[in-house]
């Protein structure tokens, strides 16, 4: 007979941390993209149609670095939860390269709509 799982089974093992962590980081990310995402439109809509995507002052700023932070932790842990479900059987050599590729794009990515939304 199986023993019912504890509150805890995310514990037991490293790569199920690492699971509970990205899901955790998901509500965080999610709340400062709604919020960046009014932020925007308020400030887009209104006559002077100037973009300041984050205000300077210290929650703000805070919140911002928590957001960073957490997106970094759920793109890295999905990055690398996707070389090992693809389809194909790959050994491990190439699901690191596939790693690296899917790091490259999203850096480029991450630096374009840096340049297009912080930069002017």
């Amino acid at each position: 007979m199986k023993k019912p799982d504890t509150p805890f089974w995310w514990t037991i093992n490293h790569r199920y941390s690492l699971y509970f962590l990205r899901e955790l980081t998901g509500p965080i990310i999610a709340l400062y993209f709604l919020y960046f995402i009014g932020r925007f439109f308020v400030e887009f809509l209104t006559v002077n149609k100037k973009f300041e995507p984050v205000p300077h002052t210290g929650f703000f700023v805070v919140a911002t670095w928590i957001a960073l932070i957490a997106s970094l932790i759920h793109t890295l842990t999905w990055l690398s939860v996707t070389t090992k479900i693809t389809p194909l059987s790959i050994s491990k050599n190439q699901q690191r390269t596939l790693f690296i590729i899917f790091l490259i794009v999203w850096i480029g990515i991450s630096h374009i709509l840096y340049k297009y939304l912080y930069v002017s």
